[in-house]
């Protein structure tokens, strides 16, 4: 009896072991906007590396963990929303391209805003999101509103 509970509980070891699979690189793209949709940053720590770059042109902005959380405060204020156009795994990166509304873009008269990203990984973790193009933006009435809003 004693050799059987021994069996058992190293078989369930392997087997819970077994359970804990690499998620592939658009799993992992998939459940991050997943936890944004569900503003669950808890499941978004677990998927970016301790240091994520965001880049958009020449615009490069580099965040911790700690950093990115109050990125993720401030953007949630806009309850944002994305679904998910294209997504292709590439050899070394991945590439997505989201429609997303929120307040913001309602405000800016850019609902929705479809953008085009490159997202990069280190160690199966996202540590650089370049936003490559959105598509359809109009930048002037998106200048046009934000100016409104700081004079």
């Amino acid at each position: 009896m004693k050799n059987i509970l021994i069996v058992f509980f190293l078989l369930t070891i392997f087997m819970m072991g077994c359970n804990k699979q690499k998620l592939t690189p658009k799993e992992t793209v998939t459940k991050f906007y997943n936890a944004y949709n569900t503003s669950n940053y808890s499941e978004i720590k677990k998927l970016i590396s301790d240091s994520i770059i965001i880049t958009q042109g020449s615009y490069i902005m580099p965040y911790d963990q700690d950093s990115y959380y109050e990125l993720f405060k401030w953007d949630s204020v806009f309850k944002p929303t994305y679904k998910t156009i294209e997504l292709k795994e590439e050899k070394d990166h991945v590439n997505i391209t989201l429609s997303s509304t929120s307040l913001r873009y309602a405000f800016l008269k850019n609902n929705p805003l479809t953008t085009h990203y490159k997202i990069l990984f280190n160690n199966d973790k996202i540590s650089k999101i370049e936003v490559l193009e959105s598509k359809g933006a109009n930048w002037d009435v998106w200048q046009k509103e934000r100016d409104s809003l700081v004079s």
